[in-house]
């Protein structure tokens, strides 16, 4: 796939000279992306909310409550796992304010 090609198509999806094959693999792969960044932009509102709460004391106790995302199924789930990692199944709240 030509990368300037992705890139003006990523830009603005009706340019770009890309097969339809092509295009749905970029609009794919830009979802995840994006659903990547906001998992990441939601652990960071959080930690930081959690940190001003004296919930957590640094960011290092953060990360290990998010220790089953990091080291997979076999880890022992903590009591906030669920607050502190929403997976894909489940979804980023649509107005964070209250956390």
């Amino acid at each position: 796939m030509p990368e300037e090609a992705l890139t003006l198509y990523m830009a603005d999806p009706s340019r770009g000279d890309l097969t339809e094959e092509q295009k749905a693999l970029a609009h794919r792969c830009l979802g995840e992306v994006r659903g990547s960044f906001q998992r990441t932009i939601w652990n960071v509102m959080l930690c930081d909310q959690m940190l001003k709460d004296d919930i957590i004391r640094n960011l290092r106790e953060f990360r290990n409550l998010n220790r089953r995302r990091y080291a997979g199924g076999g880890a022992p789930e903590t009591r906030c796992e669920p607050l502190c990692a929403p997976g894909q199944d489940t979804p980023i709240p649509p107005h964070p304010e209250g956390v």
